[in-house]
C-alpha cells in the first residue's frame, strides 16, 4: 500500500500529490504473477511539494517498488530538518534529501548514511532580471540575489563558481528566501534581481513578454560534481536491511530508465503534478529537466563524487575537516543495483 501521511505537527503532507494506493498482491502486479507482501518501508522525501522533477522517485515508490511486494509509505515533508528528526528517531527509514545535512550530523555522530543518489543534478537555474546575463554582471552589480540556505545548492553551487573564477563568497549580494517556487515570485514581483529558481519558475519567467529575464546559468554548471538529492539511511537500519535497500536503489534506476521515455512520463505525470500544469507546460519542463542530467538513468554514486562533496563542505566550513568517505558513504547498495539492473544505454 503506497500512501502520504503527516509526520509531527510541523510537516504537513501535500495535497498535490494523488494518494496511489499499490500492494505488492493487488492490481497491476497481480498480472504478472502473485508476489507476498514483504515489511513496510517508508520513506520520506524532503521536497516541499512534488513537481515535474519528482515524477521519477515518486513513480520508483507508487509503482516500481510495490512490485517487489513491499508496502511503501511515502511522506512529502516541507523542511529538511522534520526529516532528518524523522529519520533518526525511526518514524521513517529512508530520506531523500539533499546531502549536506546528513553529513554535517553524520560528524556529530548520527551514524547517518548515504547508500545512493536521487537526483543527479539540480532542476534550478541561475535567472536575473534587468537585462543581466553573466555572472561577472551578477557580482559588478551587486544584483540583490535570492537563494534559500547555506546548507543548500542554491547557495553552495553559485559559491563554489565563485571560489573556482577568483572570487570569494561575498562578491555576491544574497538574500534568503526559502522555496524554489517563492524565490520565482519574489523575482517576477521585482523583489530581487536574481534568484536559483526551479524548473517551473524558470518556464514561467522566461514566458514574460519583453525579454523581462535571463538564464545565466544552470545550477549544475556551476558545480557539475555534486549531486542535488541522496537517498539516506541510518548505519542501524542498513546493517538489517540490505537486502530492501538494494530493492530500493533497483527501483529507483528502473524509474529513471521509465522516466527515459517521455510519453511514458507524460501519460503518468499529471498524477502527480496536477492538473493545473498543462500538457504544453509539461512539456518544455520535461525537456528542460531532461537537458540538466537530473534524471541521469545511471544516477552514479562513487567514491569520486563522495569525496568531492566532504572536500567542498570542508571549504565551506561546514565540517572540521574532509570527512573520510566510509564514515558517510556507503557504495556497496549501489552498485548491487546498477549490476542487477544494468547500465542504461539509451
Amino acid at each position: 500500500m503506497a500512501a502520504h501521511r503527516a509526520i509531527g505537527p510541523a510537516v504537513t503532507a501535500v495535497a498535490i500529490i494523488a494518494v496511489i494506493v499499490i500492494s505488492g498482491v493487488a492490481g497491476f502486479f497481480m498480472a504478472a504473477g502473485a508476489v507476498q507482501t514483504k515489511e513496510t518501508i517508508n520513506v520520506g522525501l524532503a521536497i516541499g511539494a512534488a513537481d515535474a522533477s519528482d515524477v521519477p522517485e515518486i513513480h520508483a515508490l507508487s509503482v516500481d517498488l510495490p512490485a517487489y511486494g513491499y508496502n511503501v509509505v511515502t511522506t512529502i515533508v516541507g523542511d529538511e530538518t522534520d526529516t532528518i528528526s524523522a529519520l533518526i528517531s525511526g518514524q521513517i527509514q529512508v530520506a531523500g534529501l539533499a546531502p549536506f545535512a546528513p553529513v554535517i550530523l553524520n560528524a556529530q555522530g548520527q551514524n547517518l548514511v548515504i547508500f545512493g543518489v536521487m537526483q543527479a543534478a539540480p532542476d534550478e537555474y541561475m535567472v536575473c532580471a534587468n537585462g543581466i546575463t553573466t555572472m561577472q554582471q551578477i557580482i559588478q552589480t551587486q544584483a540583490l540575489t535570492a537563494y534559500a540556505t547555506r546548507i543548500d545548492q542554491t547557495y553552495i553551487m553559485p559559491a563554489w563558481w565563485l571560489l573556482q573564477n577568483g572570487y570569494n563568497q561575498s562578491s555576491i549580494n544574497w538574500t534568503s528566501i526559502h522555496g524554489a517556487a517563492n524565490r520565482g515570485a519574489a523575482l517576477l514581483a521585482g523583489k530581487v534581481t536574481c534568484a536559483s529558481t526551479d524548473t517551473s519558475s524558470t518556464i514561467t519567467l522566461l514566458s514574460q513578454p519583453n525579454n523581462a529575464f535571463h538564464v545565466v546559468m544552470s545550477l549544475g554548471q556551476m558545480d557539475p560534481s555534486l549531486p542535488f538529492n541522496v537517498w539516506v539511511t541510518t548505519q542501524s537500519y542498513l546493517a538489517g536491511h540490505q537486502t530492501e535497500l538494494t530493492n530500493m536503489m533497483e527501483a529507483y534506476l528502473k524509474a529513471l530508465h521509465w522516466a527515459q521515455n517521455k510519453a511514458d512520463y507524460m501519460a503518468y505525470a499529471p498524477t502527480i503534478v496536477g492538473t493545473q500544469v498543462s500538457a504544453t507546460e509539461l512539456s518544455q519542463a520535461y525537456d528542460k529537466l531532461l537537458g540538466t542530467g537530473i534524471w541521469n538513468p545511471n544516477a552514479p554514486w562513487t567514491s569520486s563524487i563522495a569525496t568531492s562533496l566532504a572536500q567542498q563542505m570542508y571549504t565551506f566550513n561546514l565540517t572540521s575537516s574532509a570527512m573520510p568517505t566510509n564514515q558517510f558513504a556507503n557504495f556497496a547498495i549501489y552498485n548491487a543495483a546498477i549490476q542487477s539492473v544494468g547500465q542504461y544505454t539509451g
